[in-house]
């Protein structure tokens, strides 16, 4: 199965395409015949099995094509993505007649890019990057290989933002310039800018981009404040790839209050001892504001980056279910 309706003749109905694919698969006249209404009730076309397939959505073609080629038995089933277009039903029911034909002996190959398709499916896997191979090895090792590079993707344009701002800020530039330059991603008054935002490890006090599951850290931020604020309120905002403001660290509301802070260059430094990021991608935004005045925003930027490495003596769903790891006590009691 490499694409949708690959093999298809359109103006064939549904019914006469599984006995032209049936023939192409080797089988004889006789063995679709018997396959047939199996291969109807599977697909789930019900009456449009008799329609020309040129008539067809991506989905029912992918309908058709699995289940003629997987209720045909084969020796060796070789899937490219094709399920990615089926609705969420019907994909579950195609993983569970993919692990029967895999207990019962056929060779399963799958192309994918779904981390939770491997972990279901395969044994080993080939993790591959412009035709090179990153990882050959268990499925469990090419996921997470796969989730920690798909981490460093989502932050690099955010590392190439971040210096951007950077140079403008060496170069004496306004909050002004720099946000008709780089809109949502920065705004607020030229009272106060961020010159930068590092990310520490607490175990080993380096600057680093890249964490370890539930590694403590330290957050190091550089500013500038040009005129008197009452109040300071420092938030720092953490969004995920799938999710916004996930997280907030807000000096107010964890009870370090700043009271008013004069015009200087400052370092602020926020110890997260116990961060539980899932494995994946984040970024930072800081915000300044007033407790006084708190509609008032005399920053909102966002600057910085890290990456939760996955760990290998847990598992994790690769899909985007949540964001935060809660630790938690499981037990259980048979009452019957």
């Amino acid at each position: 199965l490499i694409a949708a309706g690959a093999g298809f003749a359109p103006m064939l109905s549904g019914r006469e395409n599984v006995y032209v694919n049936g023939a192409l698969l080797g089988l004889a006249t006789e063995e679709i015949d018997s396959l047939i209404d199996e291969i109807v009730a599977f697909s789930e076309l019900g009456e449009f099995i008799d329609l020309p397939v040129k008539n067809y959505s991506s989905g029912m073609y992918v309908r058709l094509g699995f289940a003629i080629a997987a209720l045909s038995r084969p020796d060796i089933l070789l899937m490219d993505e094709v399920l990615a277009v089926g609705d969420l039903n019907f994909q579950k029911k195609c993983f569970d007649y993919i692990l029967k034909l895999k207990q019962e002996g056929t060779a399963i190959i799958l192309v994918s890019h779904s981390p939770g398709a491997i972990w279901s499916v395969c044994d080993r896997g080939l993790f591959m990057d412009h035709g090179l191979v990153v990882v050959n090895g268990t499925a469990e090792d090419v996921v997470r290989a796969y989730d920690d590079q798909n981490s460093r993707n989502a932050v690099a344009s955010n590392i190439q933002f971040n210096q951007a701002v950077a140079a403008n800020l060496k170069k004496g530039g306004g909050l002004e310039a720099l946000a008709n330059e780089y809109g949502a991603n920065l705004c607020g008054t030229n009272d106060v800018i961020c010159h930068s935002l590092r990310v520490v490890s607490a175990e080993t006090g380096l600057v680093v981009n890249e964490v370890e599951f539930q590694e403590p850290i330290i957050l190091e931020i550089d500013m500038e404040v040009y005129q008197e604020i009452r109040d300071f309120v420092l938030r720092i905002v953490i969004d995920a790839v799938h999710y916004k403001n996930i997280l907030t660290l807000d000096s107010y509301e964890q009870g370090y209050p700043m009271g008013t802070v004069s015009p200087g260059r400052y370092r602020f430094t926020v110890n997260v001892s116990n961060q539980n990021l899932r494995p994946g991608a984040y970024n930072f935004n800081i915000a300044v504001i007033s407790k006084h005045v708190a509609a008032h925003l005399f920053l909102w930027l966002k600057c910085g980056d890290i990456i939760v490495l996955t760990p290998k003596n847990l598992f994790f769903y690769s899909e985007p279910l949540a964001v935060m790891h809660v630790p938690a006590d499981f037990s259980y009691q048979k009452l019957s």
